[in-house]
């Protein structure tokens, strides 16, 4: 009954900005603009997204990574970390319209035509816990806008692994080391796969599904994040 009720009250009290607090719309027009500022153009690593200081991105220095290359929106930092936060503890499911809108022009005006996206999964016991998957979530929106499948079916997590947060870079290699299976991988035979995550930090848990898909034959594997950690 709540889900019929949620999108009649937004009708009648739009919610309110969740940059400013302020103005209606869950991100209004103005702090859209402000958030610019968070925007990935320029000086970014052409394998990883990331963006760095110096001569050699120190994310690709340690990962030698499997996808093709990694695409993301913002930098995961101020406003931008809060968005994401909202919409992943906080459960501001409203989010998930900004996030894909942004994530799918950056697909259409960075990728080569994609057959398949997957979002990376979360473990079941998790996902009972949070209640949704965002990945998951974000990943249908897209698909909504741009027209790619979606395979939320073949990738699972098969290991419930410790948050990676509070992990140094060594232990976040550890801990997802055999956390994925990939069922039917004739599925993805020949295939253009775009893997899907809302951050990306070291990189280590989406390198550890893209190797999984790279021994699968004929096969590119990319990835797209709506924010990225900085070095």
């Amino acid at each position: 009954m709540l889900k019929i009720i949620e999108p009649v009250l937004d009708l009648i009290a739009p919610p309110l900005c969740v940059v400013c607090r302020k103005e209606p719309g869950v991100v209004c027009s103005s702090c859209d603009k402000k958030l610019e500022k968070y925007r990935i153009t320029r000086n970014f690593c052409l394998k990883c997204g990331g963006v760095f200081d110096g001569r050699v991105c120190p994310r690709c220095r340690d990962i030698k990574f499997s996808f093709e290359f990694n695409r993301s929106v913002f930098v995961y930092e101020g406003e931008i970390r809060n968005i994401v936060e909202d919409f992943k503890y906080r459960k501001i499911r409203s989010l998930v319209g900004y996030m894909a809108e942004k994530m799918a022009d950056l697909i259409v005006r960075e990728f080569p035509v994609i057959d398949v996206m997957v979002p990376i999964p979360l473990h079941p016991t998790k996902k009972r816990e949070r209640g949704f998957s965002q990945t998951e979530v974000l990943a249908l929106e897209i698909s909504g806008l741009t027209g790619i499948p979606v395979n939320t079916g073949d990738l699972v997590r098969i290991r419930n692994t410790r948050a990676q947060a509070n992990l140094s870079r060594e232990m976040r290699l550890k801990n997802l080391k055999g956390a994925f299976k990939l069922r039917n991988p004739s599925n993805f035979l020949g295939k253009k796969i775009l893997l899907l995550d809302d951050v990306m930090t070291t990189g280590a848990t989406v390198n550890e599904a893209a190797k999984l898909f790279k021994r699968v034959k004929g096969t590119e594997v990319y990835s797209m994040t709506f924010a990225i950690a900085a070095f």
